[in-house]
């Protein structure tokens, strides 16, 4: 017969605790040693010790003791009258201890990350190498995680695999590395089994082995820091075309109506290309990520229709307003497409001479993702017989480009060095946003993982 009086199975409570209490104490032990060895070299004594060890030591203790006397007193301090309920709640919190414990020794042993910083060129005339390792600098060592890290000055514009394994090392994280498939491979990580996590600086990248990296542990994450700053471009080259503010101002320059005297007023304000008013036109945007959205809700500040395609249905209130639509749709409804995909085997050449010949003649194409994601043939063609009026584009599909290319020499192309992310802000932000991505995933909650 159960005897009631007990408050459980004293010998499940034994099984709970005393391992608890020997790992605690145990770690406790060890602390006190390791504070004895720092302080006696004059610095702060707290690496050792934990002071949530100490609390899940006595909490335990004192559980214990309430549990196993069946104590009134104990069973009042929980709050009820009877020791059943008493007990209860001191198995709970004897597993609440026990995981706080598991929590704090992991905790401790990932104190000691080593981190590698590939820095490029800053990429921007009015930000220096100095004031970006000095953001790099302030940011790691808010990281407590980290026990050392190392900034490497890119020479080249591009690290081949061999730059990029050189410098490796023994680290755990590498931050700073142009995401392919000719670096995220398995010769990279046979080479450095302690590297766990990648990230790369902006938000594009190439094709590489997903299924991979995920069977060896490893995540990589882009740094999502120029959503407004390339959204904002992307509506730049849409600007020109529409007004080609350049070359009207440099007519204006020459003071060319000086020579019509008998109308100079008409001749001031003469028209040397077409303009396009935007309003209650359609845009259609390739890849709702960040960078879509944003050029999303630039568009409708224009007044124009947006329709947009991502490889996933996009939900919540922030794509309120947005169309979400087929390929084809896009193709065959757009007054203007603005590409903001990632290049990969699906989008290579997703722009060619079948979809061109979907669109509305006089399309306008905009460009600020991946060049590769254009047939750049087919597009040519396309703007020669006028089906595409003109196209804006900040990148090419090889980089850089040979000048004497028919694309670099048409009359109907704005082309633009691969800048749209280099304002001063967003790249000091790249910087940020990329540490506070490690952080999140040091804490268990990745974001921004493209694997």
């Amino acid at each position: 017969m159960e005897n009631t009086n007990v408050l459980f199975d004293r010998k499940r409570l034994v099984r709970l605790i005393v391992p608890l209490i020997v790992e605690q104490v145990l770690a406790v032990t060890v602390g006190m040693a390791d504070m004895v060895m720092v302080s006696g070299a004059g610095e702060t004594a707290v690496s050792g010790i934990s002071l949530v060890n100490t609390i899940c030591v006595l909490l335990i203790v004192i559980f214990t003791s309430m549990a196993s006397g069946g104590s009134v007193v104990g069973a009042q301090f929980l709050g009820s009258g009877d020791k059943k309920t008493a007990c209860h709640a001191a198995e709970q919190l004897v597993m609440i201890c026990g995981l706080i414990a598991q929590q704090e020794a992991r905790r401790m042993k990932e104190e000691n990350y080593e981190v590698v910083v590939f820095q490029g060129d800053p990429g921007t005339i009015d930000l220096t190498y100095e004031e970006i390792e000095a953001e790099w600098n302030k940011m790691l060592q808010t990281v407590p995680q980290i026990g050392k890290f190392r900034i490497i000055h890119q020479e080249k514009k591009r690290y081949t695999f061999e730059d990029y394994s050189s410098q490796i090392g023994n680290a755990d994280a590498a931050l700073g590395i142009w995401v392919h498939k000719g670096v995220i491979n398995e010769k990279l990580f046979e080479a450095h089994p302690n590297l766990k996590y990648i990230a790369t600086l902006g938000h594009g990248f190439e094709d590489f082995d997903v299924e991979m990296t995920r069977r060896r542990g490893v995540t990589i994450t882009n740094t999502i820091y120029g959503d407004v700053t390339i959204a904002q471009y992307a509506m730049a080259l849409l600007m020109n075309i529409c007004h080609n503010v350049t070359v009207q101002s440099n007519y204006t320059k020459t003071g060319y109506w000086k020579e019509k005297e008998t109308n100079p007023q008409a001749s001031y304000n003469q028209l040397f290309v077409p303009q396009i008013e935007l309003y209650q036109k359609t845009m259609g945007i390739i890849g709702l990520g960040a960078i879509g959205l944003w050029t999303a809700r630039m568009a409708k500040g224009f007044g124009m229709k947006v329709i947009a395609n991502s490889r996933h249905k996009k939900t919540g209130p922030q794509y309120d307003g947005i169309e979400q639509v087929s390929m084809e749709e896009i193709f065959e409804r757009s007054d203007a497409i603005s590409i903001h995909c990632p290049h990969t085997k699906e989008t290579e050449n997703l722009l060619n001479r079948e979809a061109f010949a979907k669109m509305k003649d006089g399309v306008i194409i905009i460009n600020t993702a991946r060049g590769i994601i254009i047939d750049e043939e087919a597009l040519l063609e396309a703007l020669e017989s006028r089906k595409v009026y003109m196209a804006g584009l900040d990148v090419v599909a090889n980089e850089p480009p040979q000048y004497q290319i028919p694309l670099m020499q048409s009359p109907y192309t704005f082309i633009t060095s691969h800048i749209a992310w280099q304002p001063k802000a967003a790249r000091l932000r790249a910087v940020d946003l990329a540490v506070k991505n490690f952080r999140s995933y040091l804490e268990g909650m990745p974001t921004s993982v493209i694997n």
